[in-house]
């Protein structure tokens, strides 16, 4: 089942886990992002997104344009805008722009960072910003796709900011609690 729209609630070998949708997607991603080693899947956009940027933005796109084209974002430069033609396949084309945004600022607090570290950063904010929302509705199968991966992949167990992805009681935890034992 699935509670306030933003937790999976399931029941798999004497214990119950409560999984947080949003924070197990992002890692999802975010490993799927990581291990694509330069070959992240990406969509062309059938009408390319302009972004509009600060000189100080621009300056730090282009600088980063190869980083940014290994993350799955191909861009280029229109003068004082850049032209987004293709995506990483995860990510909305509603949120392009937004995180575009937060990964340059974040670059430009990263300042010499080596470009794996920078890569990850790029990565954890498209995993973020890809990922099914908290307080959303889902589709079952979507959710119990989510619940397969999660049960069956140790590297799931937080998400790319250090939260939990899922907790877990067992009956005799969860009788406790309700003064059965």
């Amino acid at each position: 089942g699935e509670v306030f729209s933003s937790y999976v609630l399931i029941e798999s070998e004497g214990q119950f886990h409560l999984i947080d949708k949003h924070a197990a997607h992002e890692r999802i991603l975010f490993e799927r992002l990581a291990e694509s080693t330069g070959e992240v899947h990406r969509q062309t956009l059938l009408m390319p997104i302009v972004v509009s940027l600060t000189a100080e933005e621009r300056a730090l796109a282009l600088e980063n344009l190869p980083l940014l084209e290994k993350a799955g974002f191909i861009a280029e430069d229109l003068g004082g805008s850049l032209i987004l033609r293709e995506l990483p396949a995860y990510l909305d084309a509603a949120d392009a722009q937004t995180t575009l945004a937060e990964i340059l600022a974040r670059l430009s607090q990263g300042g010499s960072g080596s470009q794996t570290r920078r890569l990850d950063d790029i990565f954890h904010i498209t995993a973020c910003k890809a990922a099914i929302k908290a307080g959303s509705k889902s589709d079952p199968k979507e959710l119990a796709e989510l619940v397969r991966v999660v049960l069956t992949d140790p590297k799931i167990r937080y998400c790319p900011h250090g939260r939990p992805v899922m907790i877990s009681m067992s009956k005799y935890e969860l009788d406790k609690r309700f003064g059965r034992a």
